[in-house]
């Protein structure tokens, strides 16, 4: 690899790693089920962001995935949003 190649590869690492460290700051002052919904959200966000800029196609498991994932984020949505007396 070109001494180029190396600064972008190091670049990348180091604004990934930005990332993840604030992501986990913003998540530390959330409770834990908004935080799981806002984790599932990634899988969804991902597959959107490899549609539009890659034009990556969905096979019926990754729309079944896809599926699943939103019923996941809407129980955990629905269940987060319970007053606490209401939970068990």
């Amino acid at each position: 690899m070109t001494a180029y190649q190396w600064l972008q590869c190091l670049t990348v690492g180091g604004v990934a790693l930005l990332a993840q460290v604030l992501m986990t700051q913003a998540l530390g002052t959330l409770d834990n089920a908004t935080a799981g919904v806002i984790g599932m959200l990634t899988v969804l966000s991902a597959m959107a962001l490899g549609y539009v800029f890659d034009g990556e196609t969905f096979s019926t498991l990754s729309w079944l995935g896809g599926g699943l994932t939103v019923v996941g984020i809407v129980i955990g949505a629905t269940v987060s949003s319970k007053p606490k007396f209401l939970q068990r």
